[in-house]
């Protein structure tokens, strides 16, 4: 009986000897994207991407999560804070935009130690405008193991992809009088 479990002891050590040293191989670095064609120009789509505020309309927070907003109203410098048991605590903030072609955010999640960069892209495409969103990052030890067993890309790019169809439905829903914003 020693002799089996001494055995089983074993091979268990060399199959997470060999998961660890498999996750070592993963990129250290990470990128989730994903896109979708708004039959809107960029004018209606940036307003609501510029302003954390105006996320309420398509990303909404799940209800009883405390929200506070700081810094600039919009663009560069805005930030959102969050709490509450659904999403835990975080924030995020407009670390760079170029006005109706990119808005780029920093995300902070203390209780995970976990910070990566948000980008949103849009992209005249026929009639309409191109929105892509990436979340990119460094891919510590621990994700990587963690990716190994949960696919990361499919968990956070689902949740992309459900975001972004949300504000496709209200853009393309927007009476059309909406005053264009001007390039700067």
């Amino acid at each position: 009986m020693k002799k089996i479990f001494g055995w089983v002891l074993v091979a268990l050590v060399l199959v997470v000897a060999g998961i660890l040293g498999y996750a070592a191989t993963k990129p250290d670095a990470f990128r989730i994207e994903r896109s979708v064609t708004v039959n809107a120009p960029a004018e209606r789509i940036y307003p609501l991407i510029e302003d954390f505020r105006a996320w309420e309309q398509w990303s909404p927070f799940p209800a009883g999560e405390k929200i506070t907003y700081s810094g600039a109203v919009k663009g560069k410098g805005s930030i959102t804070n969050w709490s509450g048991k659904t999403t835990g605590e975080g924030s995020r903030e407009i670390t760079e935009t170029v006005p109706l072609e990119m808005v780029k955010m920093k995300l902070d999640f203390p209780a995970m130690k976990t910070q990566f960069m948000v980008e949103f892209i849009l992209k005249r495409e026929g009639e309409g405008t191109r929105v892509t969103w990436a979340n990119y990052g460094s891919n510590p030890y621990m994700a990587k193991v963690f990716g190994l067993f949960m696919s990361m890309d499919n968990m956070m790019g689902d949740d992309i992809q459900v975001r972004l169809a949300s504000l496709k439905k209200v853009v393309e829903a927007m009476p059309v009088t909406a005053k264009p914003m001007k390039k700067k």
